[in-house]
C-alpha cells in the first residue's frame, strides 16, 4: 500500500479543518486559498449531511422512501466534492511543497486525502452504490421492530431490562430479541463490506480496514 494519508478521529479532524489561520503570515496564498475554499464547502455539505441522516434515524414511518433518498443525495454531494479528481490532484501536489507548509497545513491536506480515500471519483458508480446500501442499512436498523413475546418493544426499553431486570427468563429473551435484527442485516453488511472495500481499493488501498487505520 503505498498512501500516506493520516487518519484523525472525525471531532478531532473537523477541528483541523475548520480551524483559523490569520495568523499564519507564511502560509502560501494558493493553499491558504484552497483550504478556505474547500472549509466552506465542507461545512456546508456536512451540515446537509448530518441533518438529513439525523431524520433518517429519527422518523420512522413505515413506507417511506422520500427520507431516505435525501440522505442518498445529500451523501453523493458530499462524496463528489470530498473525493473529486481535482481536490484529490491539488493537495498532493500542495503536499510535494511540504517545507513551505506549516504542520498544520499539512495536516489538513493530509486529512483532505484521506477523506477522499473513501469517496474518490475515480470509483465513481461503485460510490454511489455504496451510499445507497449504506443508507439502506440505517434505515432498516432503526426501523427493525424489536419483539419479546409477539409484542413490539423499543431498544431502550431492551436495554433497560438488561441492566435493571432480576427475571433471568426476561434477561434471556431481551437479549434474544435485541440479536434478531441481525438476521435483516447480514446480506446487507456483506454486500455493503465489499462495496467499501472496493471503493477504498481505487486509491491503492488493500482494503476499508487499511483505509481506517492508515497514518
Amino acid at each position: 500500500m503505498r498512501n500516506s494519508y493520516k487518519a484523525f478521529p472525525v471531532i478531532f479532524a473537523a477541528g483541523i479543518l475548520f480551524s483559523c489561520e490569520s495568523g499564519d503570515q507564511a502560509f502560501p496564498g494558493k493553499v491558504k486559498a484552497y483550504l478556505h475554499n474547500y472549509n466552506q464547502q465542507y461545512q456546508g455539505l456536512l451540515k446537509e449531511a448530518a441533518e438529513a441522516e439525523w431524520r433518517l434515524n429519527t422518523y420512522i414511518v413505515e413506507g417511506d422512501t422520500v427520507t431516505k433518498r435525501k440522505v442518498e443525495r445529500a451523501n453523493e454531494k458530499m462524496a463528489a466534492f470530498t473525493g473529486s479528481e481535482a481536490n484529490i490532484e491539488k493537495s498532493r501536489w500542495f503536499l510535494t511543497q511540504h517545507k513551505k507548509l506549516s504542520d498544520l497545513q499539512i495536516r489538513q491536506l493530509e486529512y483532505i486525502l484521506y477523506r477522499a480515500g473513501k469517496n474518490p471519483a475515480i470509483a465513481g458508480e461503485l460510490v454511489k452504490e455504496r451510499i445507497k446500501a449504506d443508507a439502506a442499512q440505517t434505515a432498516a436498523l432503526f426501523g427493525f421492530d424489536f419483539r419479546m413475546d409477539g409484542k413490539s418493544v423499543t431498544p431502550n426499553e431492551i436495554d433497560k431490562i438488561l441492566r435493571e431486570s432480576d427475571d433471568e427468563n426476561e434477561r434471556v429473551k431481551a437479549w434474544e430479541a435485541s440479536k434478531e435484527v441481525g438476521r435483516t442485516l447480514k446480506e446487507g453488511l456483506v454486500n455493503l463490506r465489499d462495496l467499501r472495500n472496493q471503493c477504498v481499493q481505487a486509491l491503492d488501498f488493500d482494503d476499508y480496514f487499511a483505509y481506517e487505520v492508515s497514518e
